[in-house]
């Protein structure tokens, strides 16, 4: 189960008209971050959820208890340990405000990894 305060980062960012990220609607959230499901399914062990899609299974990601916002690749490497997740998360920005306000700028990052 995907916690409240995940959710609500959900509706937040889902505010963003990104041109590179479909945001996840209750279902599709549910959906991605599913156990078995990569990279939400992996993810979630270690308090990251995935709230939208970039294409080819990559994620847009975060944390309940951290303000930014990240790229998780669909086939990230790391050990299963929560600091080995966190250094193969690309920051893309240090809050959701932050994303909004630089959003050219981060669609054009995700334009080239996503």
């Amino acid at each position: 189960m995907v916690p409240d305060e995940i959710r609500r980062k959900r509706d937040e960012l889902a505010e963003i008209p990104s041109s590179c990220v479909n945001w996840c609607d209750d279902q599709r959230l549910d959906d991605e971050n599913m156990p078995g499901v990569g990279p939400g399914g992996d993810l979630n062990p270690f308090g990251w959820y995935v709230v939208g899609t970039t294409g080819g299974g990559n994620g847009v990601v975060v944390r309940a208890d951290d303000p930014g916002v990240y790229f998780a690749d669909h086939e990230w490497d790391a050990d299963n340990t929560a600091e080995a997740v966190r250094r193969a998360l690309l920051p893309l920005a240090p809050s959701i405000e932050e994303f909004r306000r630089s959003l050219v700028e981060v669609d054009a990052r995700l334009d080239k990894i996503g």
